[in-house]
C-alpha cells in the first residue's frame, strides 16, 4: 500500500513561465527598496554625484552580501528561506525631524501628537480594542499610528492652515489700508 502525500501549494512548482515572471517581479521590489534610502539619505545630506554612486553601490554590495546569507545561510546563520534583505528607513524620520523648524508651535504640536500617537499601542495595548476593525487594523502599529498623525496634522497646519506670518505672496491680492 504506497501512500501519497499532498503538497502543499506554497512548497508545489510553478511553471517556468510563472517562476520567471514572479522573481523579475521580486527583483524589480527588491531594487526599489535598497536604492531608495540611499538616495533619500545621500540627497538629503547634499553628497555630491560621484559618492552618491559610492553610497548606492556599496548599498547593492551589502544588501547582496545580507541576501546570500540569509538565504544560503553560514553556519548558524541565515533563515535559509528566498528572500532579500534589504536597506532600514530608520535614518530617515532622524534626518527628517532634523529639518523641522521646531520654533514654530504647530510642527512641535505635529511632532509630539505623531510621538504620542506612536506611543499608545505599546503604552496601552488595549487602547483600540473598542474601535471598529478598519481602525484598529491601521492603529495598532505604532509606527502607521505616527506616521497617518504626522501626515494629516502635517497637512491641516502646514497645507490648509497656511503659514503663520503672511508672505508677500498670501498678501499680493489683499487691500492695503490706503486702498480701504
Amino acid at each position: 500500500m504506497s501512500e501519497t502525500r499532498a503538497v502543499h501549494p506554497v512548497d508545489e512548482a510553478m511553471p517556468p513561465g510563472r517562476m520567471v515572471a514572479y522573481g523579475l517581479q521580486h527583483v524589480l521590489a527588491m531594487y526599489a527598496g535598497v536604492i531608495a534610502v540611499p538616495l533619500i539619505l545621500a540627497t538629503a545630506i547634499g553628497l555630491p554625484q560621484e559618492q552618491l554612486v559610492y553610497v548606492v553601490n556599496s548599498s547593492f554590495l551589502m544588501c547582496g552580501l545580507a541576501t546570500l546569507l540569509q538565504t544560503i545561510g553560514l553556519w548558524k546563520f541565515g533563515v535559509r528561506l528566498p528572500i532579500v534583505q534589504g536597506t532600514t528607513f530608520a535614518s530617515v524620520t532622524p534626518m527628517i525631524l532634523s529639518r523641522v523648524d521646531l520654533t514654530e508651535t504647530r510642527n512641535l504640536i505635529i511632532v509630539a501628537v505623531s510621538f504620542a500617537f506612536g506611543v499608545i499601542p505599546a503604552a496601552l495595548p488595549e487602547f483600540y480594542d473598542e474601535f471598529p476593525d478598519a481602525v484598529r487594523i491601521i492603529f495598532e502599529s505604532g509606527i502607521t499610528a505616527a506616521s497617518v498623525a504626522a501626515i494629516l496634522l502635517n497637512i491641516v497646519f502646514n497645507v490648509i492652515g497656511g503659514t503663520s506670518e503672511p508672505t508677500a505672496e498670501t498678501t499680493a491680492c489683499m487691500p492695503t489700508v490706503e486702498e480701504v
